[in-house]
């Protein structure tokens, strides 16, 4: 965005990104007076994962419910008294695939 109107920085778009994406971001709308939320988050070594998503939006619900996160994240037990931790640390696959003609 150009800090000066608001507006989209039509050359950094162009310079950054392939004429068919550059031409449809311009495309998308900015609105200055429209409410930030978040559509991706990263986690401290700057990573998106669910668990980072699923944390700021317990934030978020917490923040609009007027109580503390922290409870329900890491290490509490006072949200529904569920060790989540628990979850996180497992070591399971990314994503599983499902091989053609299996149920």
């Amino acid at each position: 965005m150009d800090p000066i109107d608001g507006g989209w920085d039509e050359h950094l778009v162009w310079y950054t990104f392939w004429a068919e994406d550059a031409e449809l971001i311009l495309t998308i709308p900015i609105g200055v007076e429209s409410p930030d939320w978040p559509a991706w988050h990263f986690d401290s070594k700057s990573l998106f994962s669910v668990e980072s998503a699923y944390k700021i939006a317990v934030q978020d619900r917490d923040n609009e419910a007027g109580r503390a996160a922290e409870a329900s994240t890491r290490g509490g037990t006072t949200y529904a008294q569920f060790p989540w931790y628990k979850i996180w640390q497992l070591k399971v696959h990314n994503k599983i695939v499902k091989k053609k003609g299996a149920q």
